[in-house]
């Protein structure tokens, strides 16, 4: 990793503002808050899939901000 590419942790992981959903139907709000070892980092872009197992074969919800 350089001086310039910060590492990027992703912490506290919340689906509708729960970090363990179960359940959840109809519309998905997600968030989470990133920790660096640089200062004034900030999230430009994300992708988000969850999917109905770990390798991702069938997706549930697919979200994407450039």
């Amino acid at each position: 990793r350089s001086r310039n590419n910060p590492m990027l942790n992703i912490k506290r992981i919340k689906i509708n503002h729960l970090q363990q959903p179960w359940g959840i139907c109809g519309e998905i709000r997600t968030g989470w808050e990133i920790e660096s070892d640089k200062r004034n980092v900030f999230q430009s872009a994300y992708r988000i899939q969850i999917g109905e197992s770990p390798d991702f074969g069938t997706l549930i919800y697919y979200c994407l901000r450039k």
